[in-house]
């Protein structure tokens, strides 16, 4: 949790959102219910300036994709929750890695996205079908049963608190 109290929230999203009109909204509701929001993004831009280039894909290395993985991990393990973001019916790579890390570690997850996908739904908390939805704060589905174990969690959660 942060000094001032607000929770920190982890914001997965597909890059190409990135300071996009709906991006923007939704970190101004997030920040309206009282988190601290963390944006990958702000911090994978630093990266990217080292490598003096605009985008990974431009240049790919597997040094900077080892940065990238290691800093989102490591963002992932300190954020008290995870908000995921999937405005297609495709499930991004990167932001659905994330939400593994955020279910092995038991952080609570919202997930934002246009349509149930089975995936998702399983692994959240709260979930919300639609912008409408979550402007209104209307889940369309609030997970009853708060133990959300698995075999592939025990195995993995191990492995992330290295990362720490």
């Amino acid at each position: 949790m942060s000094p001032d109290k607000r929770k920190n929230i982890y914001f997965g999203h597909p890059k190409k959102k990135w300071k996009s009109k709906r991006e923007k909204m939704i970190i101004k509701l997030l920040t309206e219910r009282q988190y601290n929001v963390i944006n990958p993004f702000a911090e994978e831009k630093k990266m990217l300036k080292k490598y003096e280039i605009e985008h990974y894909y431009e240049k790919p290395s597997e040094e900077l994709s080892e940065e990238i993985f290691n800093q989102d991990g490591k963002l992932v393990v300190k954020c008290d929750e995870y908000f995921g973001w999937f405005p297609t019916r495709t499930a991004m790579a990167g932001t659905h890695i994330e939400m593994d890390w955020a279910y092995i570690l038991d952080k609570k997850i919202t997930v934002l996205c246009n349509a149930p996908h089975p995936f998702c739904w399983q692994m959240c908390d709260v979930f919300y079908v639609g912008y409408y939805d979550f402007v209104n704060d209307t889940p369309f589905w609030v997970r009853k049963n708060k133990n959300k174990n698995s075999y592939i969690k025990k195995i993995l959660k191990e492995y992330l608190l290295k990362m720490r």
